[in-house]
């Protein structure tokens, strides 16, 4: 696949090299709209007008919509508000919000009025939801019938339609437009034409509010295995339908922005593909994280005060791994923790059951971990005596004990950690993800050395 994605795109720069404009038109047009999509994200910015305006405005309005936001983002810039009606008209309201949400208010208003008015208020009516709800999300195209239709009035309201393969159920509405059931196609087909529709409809019905977190509404097609998802309002007044393909999009994006975050960068990375935009959101986590490094700076130099200059840089040998193994301890407790709330998992359920089980696996880590640290403490300072290396006025055994008690208060420090943080960011409506490698490695570093740096020094100050 690979190989052929790169056939395609030597093919497609040897046409435009050639300015051959008739020759590129019939290749576009004959190519995949997916594979299309991909290799217009390779190609340069003058390059991806041309292939665009080589396409009839369906495919191009489609391919449009495969793009990454970034890419998309910047290709909308140079097309013409008439160049753009003409692609977005060919949209599903849905796909037309999105890419219509690229353009600046001016754009969008513009090519809003050149639209259909049917389609240009159904338009406006999604763009009203921000772009990460199930409102953002739907579709308004589905097939509807009353509460007193017959299972023939159904079907003959899916012919006309005009909805195509997408349409998975028949929703059930009573006159004040709140969802009453939902039909699937099967017994549309079974059941005798003249059968009331209230009797093969399904009243339990599964929705998701349109204000719901599109994270949540990909929660709802996993666990519940559906092809669509009916949105209502407050009241359950049925406004939309969500499908399984722009479920697992979110899930796919999701995916990315937590992967973003606890690599300590941004979702808006993605959006942009200027170097100077990425530079700024990295550079913000870079701060944050070097402002904690030089908390860690400040907590060595207070207890370097604390203690002779021999006996620091002993202590300050073993530091640096109590810091790594605290630290990776709790990514690996908040990862998990993380993933719970994405997924709704039994990790992010309860905050008391996935402490109680992060806990004994952590206190039985520590202690393994702890009593191997003094252990090497206790063997190595002897030998680095012996050799030369270093002259200790500390005892190895005081020093042990630091190591080994240090590695497993700090190890339990940073589980806990790993569980709570999580947990409460969600509670102030911030990203769970935000609690991910970046920020508890930086608060474990400073949190590691301090519980050691004051465990060693009340050890050595009773040993002395």
């Amino acid at each position: 696949m690979a190989e052929q994605l790169e056939q395609m795109l030597e093919q497609i720069r040897s046409l435009l090299a050639g300015d051959d404009s008739n020759a590129l038109r019939r290749f576009v047009s004959e190519a995949p709209e997916e594979d299309l999509a991909e290799v217009v994200e390779l190609l340069e910015e003058d390059e991806q007008q041309k292939v665009l305006r080589a396409l009839n405005p369906d495919s191009a309005g489609e391919v449009l919509t495969l793009l990454d936001e970034a890419t998309r983002g910047e290709v909308v810039e140079d097309l013409t508000n008439q160049e753009l009606t003409a692609m977005v008209r060919t949209l599903e309201p849905d796909d037309a919000a999105d890419v219509l949400a690229e353009l600046t208010p001016d754009q969008s208003e513009q090519v809003l009025s050149r639209m259909p008015a049917e389609q240009s208020r159904q338009v406006e009516d999604l763009m009203r939801y921000p772009e990460d709800t199930a409102g953002g999300l739907m579709t308004p195209a589905l097939v509807v019938v009353p509460e007193d239709a017959t299972v023939s009035e159904a079907v003959v309201r899916i012919r006309n339609s005009g909805i195509g393969g997408d349409v998975f159920y028949v929703y059930v509405m009573d006159p004040e437009k709140h969802l009453k059931g939902v039909i699937p196609l099967r017994p549309l087909v079974t059941t005798p034409p003249d059968t009331p529709v209230t009797q093969v409809m399904l009243p339990e019905l599964i929705t998701v509010r349109a204000d719901q977190d599109q994270e949540e509404v990909a929660n709802v097609f996993r666990k519940y295995d559906l092809a669509a998802v009916p949105v209502v309002d407050n009241q359950g007044r049925l406004l939309g339908r969500i499908t399984y393909d722009d479920a697992m999009d979110v899930a796919e994006e999701e995916a990315e922005e937590d992967l973003l975050i606890m690599a300590g960068t941004d979702p808006r990375e993605l959006e942009s593909a200027s170097a100077m935009k990425v530079v700024g959101v990295r550079a913000s986590w870079l701060a944050a994280c070097m402002v904690g490094t030089l908390v860690t700076v400040a907590v060595a130099a207070f207890f370097k005060g604390q203690l002779s200059l021999q006996a620091f840089a002993i202590l300050v040998v073993f530091g640096p791994s109590i810091a790594a193994m605290s630290g990776n301890s709790g990514v690996q407790t908040s990862t998990l923790t993380i993933l719970g709330l994405a997924t709704g998992g039994l990790a992010g359920r309860s905050l008391k059951r996935a402490y109680l089980r992060e806990v004994r696996v952590a206190g039985s880590l520590a202690v393994l971990f702890g009593v191997l640290a003094g252990v090497i403490a206790w063997v190595i300072l002897p030998l680095m005596e012996r050799t030369g290396r270093m002259h200790s006025e500390v005892s190895p055994a005081l020093v042990a004990c630091a190591v080994g008690g240090a590695m497993f208060l700090a190890i339990l420090y940073a589980t806990t950690l790993g569980i709570i943080l999580p947990f409460a960011l969600r509670r102030l409506g911030v990203d769970p993800a935000l609690a991910s490698a970046p920020l508890v490695t930086t608060l474990n570093d400073s949190s590691s050395w301090a519980i050691y740096l004051l465990l060693a020094t009340g050890l050595l100050r009773m040993g002395l």
